[in-house]
C-alpha cells in the first residue's frame, strides 16, 4: 500500500514539471524541470504565508500566488527561460534583502541581508543558463555591499536606492530581450531546416506553391526527359556482402549522381531499389532538357568508370531516355512525395531495362532533339509490350565543334 501511494506520488511529481515536448534539447529540459520542480513548493509558500503574515504582507503573498501559478504554467513551455527571469526579479526585488525596499541602508544590515540572496540566486542557478545568471550573482551583492561604504545615506536614500532600483531592472529586461532574440534566432535557424528539408524532398517551385496552399498541386507538361539509370548486377552483388556495406556502397552511388543532377539543375524524382530516376524540364520547362539529361548520363559514366578504378571494382550503369509528355503532381500527406506518370516515364523504363549494360539507349524522340549536337548510332529496334517495335539508339558522346 505503501508503495503504490509511493509511486503515485513519484509519477505525479513527473507529471507536475515534466516539461512540454517543444523543448527538444536535453539541458533546456532539464533546467525547465527544475524551475517547474521549485515553483511548486514556493506556490505553497506564499499560500501558507498568506494564511500566517500579519496584513498587509498577507495580502502581498496573495497577489504573488496566481502570478506563480501562471509562471510554473509558462515554465513547462519553451518560454521557461522567460519565467525563471520574473520570478529571478520577484524574489530580488520583493524579499527584503536589497536597499531600496528598506530605510536602514548601514553596512552592517545589508550585509547581513546577503544571506537571504541565496534563495534567489540559488533559485537562478539552479533554474537558469550561468550566461544568464552570473552577471546577477555577480552585480548584485556586490552592488548592495559596496553602496553603503561608497554614499552617504542620503544620497543612497535619494538617488541610489531608484538608480539601482532601475539598474537591476534594467539587467532583466536586457536579458529578456536577449532571450527574445535568441528565441527568434531559434525559430529562424528550425523554419530554415525545415525548409531545407522540404526542398530536398520537393523542387522550389512546388515547395513554394505547398507552404502556400494546400490544394492539390498537378501539372501537365508536353515535353519532359526521363532518364532511369540502373546499376547491373547490384542484386546479385547484395547477396555477397553484408547490409550495411551494401547501403554504403549505394549511397555512395547516388550521392555521386544527385552531385551531377544538382551540376546540371535536373530534378531527381526518386530511387526505386538500385534504380535511379531523373526528369529534365519539371516542373518548369526549359528548352535544353533533353540535353541536360544527355549530359547527366555521359557524366555517370565517367563517373563510374572513375569510381571502379578507385575501388577496384567492375560495376556498371545501364541507361535509358526518353521524351514525351507527362502529369506531374505532388502525392500524399506525411510523406508526400513529387513524381510523374505516363507513357513517357514507362517508355523511358523500358529504354533501360532492354538496354546495354555501360550504355545509353535512347528513343527516337529523344534522337531528334539530339542529333545536331551529339554522336548517337542507331542500335535498330527492340520489342516493347504495348508498343511494339521502337526504334533506338546509343547515345555515344557529344560532337566536336
Amino acid at each position: 500500500m505503501q508503495s503504490t501511494f509511493l509511486n503515485n506520488l513519484i509519477k505525479l511529481g513527473q507529471y507536475l514539471t515534466e516539461p512540454a515536448d517543444t523543448i527538444q534539447r536535453l539541458n533546456e529540459k532539464r533546467h525547465a524541470r527544475l524551475l517547474s520542480t521549485m515553483l511548486i513548493p514556493l506556490a505553497l509558500f506564499f499560500l501558507v504565508a498568506s494564511q500566517v503574515a500579519p496584513s498587509p504582507d498577507s495580502d502581498f503573498f496573495k497577489i504573488l500566488i496566481p502570478i506563480i501559478v501562471i509562471v510554473y504554467g509558462v515554465s513547462r513551455t519553451k518560454y521557461y527561460l522567460f519565467a525563471g527571469m520574473l520570478i529571478m526579479f520577484l524574489l530580488i526585488t520583493f524579499s527584503g534583502t536589497s536597499p531600496f525596499i528598506t530605510n536602514d541602508l548601514s553596512p552592517i544590515f545589508l550585509r547581513s541581508e546577503l544571506k537571504w540572496l541565496a534563495l534567489p540566486l540559488l533559485f537562478g542557478g539552479l533554474c537558469l543558463p550561468l550566461r544568464y545568471m552570473l552577471p546577477i550573482m555577480v552585480l548584485v551583492p556586490l552592488g548592495i555591499i559596496t553602496m553603503p561604504l561608497m554614499f552617504t545615506e542620503i544620497i543612497l536614500i535619494s538617488v541610489i536606492e531608484p538608480f539601482l532600483f532601475v539598474s537591476i531592472l534594467s539587467i532583466f529586461v536586457s536579458i529578456t530581450i536577449s532571450l527574445l532574440a535568441h528565441d527568434q534566432k531559434q525559430i529562424e535557424i528550425e523554419q530554415k531546416k525545415s525548409e531545407a528539408l522540404l526542398l530536398n524532398i520537393l523542387p522550389q517551385p512546388i515547395a513554394e506553391q505547398l507552404k502556400e496552399s494546400y490544394d492539390i498541386i498537378a501539372h501537365e507538361l508536353e515535353e519532359v526527359t526521363i532518364l532511369f539509370a540502373d546499376i547491373v548486377g547490384f542484386t546479385k552483388l547484395a547477396s555477397t556482402i553484408s547490409a550495411s556495406e551494401l547501403v554504403e556502397r549505394l549511397n555512395i552511388i547516388f550521392s555521386i549522381f544527385d552531385e551531377i543532377a544538382e551540376k546540371h539543375k535536373l530534378e531527381k524524382i526518386k530511387t526505386i531499389g538500385d534504380a535511379y530516376m531523373i526528369a529534365g524540364g519539371v516542373p518548369s520547362f526549359r528548352d535544353d532538357h533533353a540535353e541536360a539529361v544527355a549530359d547527366m548520363a555521359l557524366d555517370i559514366q565517367k563517373a563510374m568508370s572513375l569510381l571502379n578504378q578507385e575501388n577496384s571494382q567492375n560495376l556498371t550503369v545501364r541507361m535509358g531516355i526518353h521524351t514525351g509528355p507527362v502529369v506531374a503532381g505532388v502525392i500524399g500527406i506525411k510523406k508526400f512525395s513529387y513524381d510523374v506518370w505516363g507513357d513517357t516515364v514507362n517508355l523511358a523504363s523500358r529504354m533501360e531495362s532492354h538496354g546495354i549494360p555501360d550504355k545509353i539507349q535512347v528513343s527516337e524522340q529523344t534522337y531528334e532533339l539530339l542529333k545536331d549536337k551529339y554522336l548517337l548510332d542507331e542500335r535498330g529496334t527492340i520489342d516493347v509490350k504495348g508498343k511494339g517495335n521502337i526504334k533506338t539508339y546509343l547515345l555515344l558522346g557529344k560532337k566536336p565543334f
